[in-house]
């Protein structure tokens, strides 16, 4: 039961840290949006004005448009394949905590189904020296192999449930990002 509860406060703490650190705005500051418009409004960008406006905030759309600017001057589909790989880097710095979900939500009903046959075995051993008289015995040893399960599932159950959330969130994020920046990649290109 110990690593059960174990996952299931590392499981909380996850959820916790993703539901502060998705939010649309660490992810896409409005701020940053609202100063990237002033500036796009001509046929080109100013990449020193922009790459200042990209070091000021640090956030996901600033390092997706910081990569595209490094390729400012050159054809459009260099400038689109820096975006995708900045794209790439991003989801997986945004995805890494919800693997630990993945993981607590795969390991809790293996740790639940461990605790299952432990009470088993416990209980056959308790009839085998009491004999078949002691049904008490028996029951504790059962018991034990239930409430493991439980345990087990109820840490599962919502660790996948925050995982899928989480997963989808990111992707989500990114479409809306590279939605944005795609207006910018013509005023970059050669």
């Amino acid at each position: 039961m110990i690593p059960i509860a174990l996952c299931s406060v590392l499981m909380l703490g996850l959820a916790a840290e993703r539901f502060a650190r998705l939010r649309r705005s660490r992810i896409i500051p409005q701020a940053f949006l609202d100063e990237l418009q002033v500036m796009s409004g001509g046929p080109k960008l100013d990449t020193e004005r922009v790459g200042a406006l990209c070091n000021r905030f640090r956030s996901p759309i600033a390092n997706m448009l910081r990569a595209a600017l490094a390729r400012a001057g050159r054809p459009l589909s260099e400038i689109e394949k820096a975006i995708e790989d900045a794209a790439v880097r991003e989801v997986g710095k945004l995805q890494m905590p919800i693997r630990w979900l993945h993981f607590i939500a795969n390991v809790s009903p293996l740790l639940g189904l461990l605790g299952t046959v432990q009470g088993m075995i416990l209980a056959f051993i308790v009839t085998s020296q009491a004999g078949l008289g002691k049904a008490e015995l028996l029951a504790q040893g059962i018991y034990m192999a239930l409430v493991t399960t439980f345990a087990g599932l109820v840490v599962a159950n919502p660790a996948l449930t925050f995982a899928h959330y989480f997963g989808g969130r990111v992707h989500r994020l990114i479409h809306e990002m590279d939605e944005l920046l795609l207006p910018m990649i013509p005023k970059l290109a050669s």
